[in-house]
């Protein structure tokens, strides 16, 4: 009974150490030589894009977060289960209204997204973290 009880404490610290955080970083985008407007435009919802377009305040970065925030975090099919992980994952980090997420975090949100999907997926949070580690090229750093 006791073995149990330090195992499950055990495997919920290990579960804490390893929640690490990520974050969406807009200098990974502009190393490769891309550009972040760009980019970042194509991923707004409607309301964002008419947002940004009526808009005369100066497109930074900022400004983007701030139209992804108030806009599009509660548009309908923002968040869709058919894209793909690293396309959500980007998504959720630009409209939440913290800096980072936790792993914990992103696997729960991503992972009740797919449930709605027609064919529902699932990844562990261990394949998950070793994805968004190798996601510099989206922009997604771990923090």
């Amino acid at each position: 009974m006791t073995t149990d009880y330090y195992s499950d404490e055990l495997i919920e610290s290990n579960e804490q150490e390893n929640d690490f955080s990520y974050a969406f970083d807009p200098t990974l985008i502009e190393q490769q030589g891309h550009s972040l407007v760009v980019i970042l435009e194509a991923k707004l919802c409607p309301n964002g894009q008419q947002k940004l377009n009526t808009s005369d305040e100066k497109i930074t970065f900022k400004a983007l977060r701030k139209i992804f925030r108030e806009q599009c975090a509660g548009a309908q099919d923002f968040l869709s289960p058919q894209h793909p992980i690293l396309e959500s994952a980007v998504r959720i980090l630009l409209s939440s209204k913290t800096e980072s997420l936790k792993l914990s975090e992103l696997h729960s949100k991503i992972s009740a997204l797919w449930l709605t999907s027609t064919w529902p997926r699932h990844m562990s949070k261990d394949a998950m973290r070793r994805v968004l580690d190798n996601a510099t090229s989206f922009g997604i750093t771990r923090v």
